[in-house]
């Protein structure tokens, strides 16, 4: 009984948190009490060019932007960018990306043939994947994405 009620705990505990999720930061994110660290690294918050910073790259466009955690736990095998996001950053499918973590970690971006699902997988310094783990809402992706 003690094992069955122990193994319930566990699988509640395991559950019980969030999936993470990575909010595009906005220009206006920055300039308001409570801006997040590390908000639009490439420039100085309230004067945010690097916010959603949109540049001609042959047919398509590249998009700098940041993403931050929710505080949410990341999933083993790598999460999705939600399309609400996706949609803020103006592309509306992905040739390909890069992300830089804040925190050291190394980021792999992967898409699926509509560039229309971006994955997030996120390793740790030795170059093993993150397991289930809540990822701190200082956390933030300094990404790149290349579409149209």
């Amino acid at each position: 009984m003690k094992r069955l009620l122990g193994a319930a705990l566990l699988l509640w505990a395991a559950t019980a948190q969030a999936t993470i999720v990575w909010t595009v930061t906005k220009p206006s994110d920055c300039t308001g009490p409570g801006a997040p660290s590390g908000c639009c690294v490439l420039a100085a918050p309230g004067a945010n060019p690097a916010c959603l910073l949109k540049e001609t790259g042959g047919a398509g466009f590249t998009r700098h932007f940041d993403l931050r955690s929710d505080g949410g736990a990341y999933t083993l095998g790598g999460d999705t960018l939600t399309a609400a996001q996706l949609a803020l950053t103006g592309l509306a499918y992905v040739t390909w990306g890069f992300c830089l973590p804040s925190n050291g970690m190394d980021a792999t971006i992967t898409t699926d043939v509509t560039g229309k699902v971006i994955n997030i997988f996120l390793y740790t310094t030795a170059n093993t994947q993150m397991t289930a783990i809540a990822i701190p809402t200082s956390v933030y992706l300094s990404c790149t994405f290349y579409g149209h």
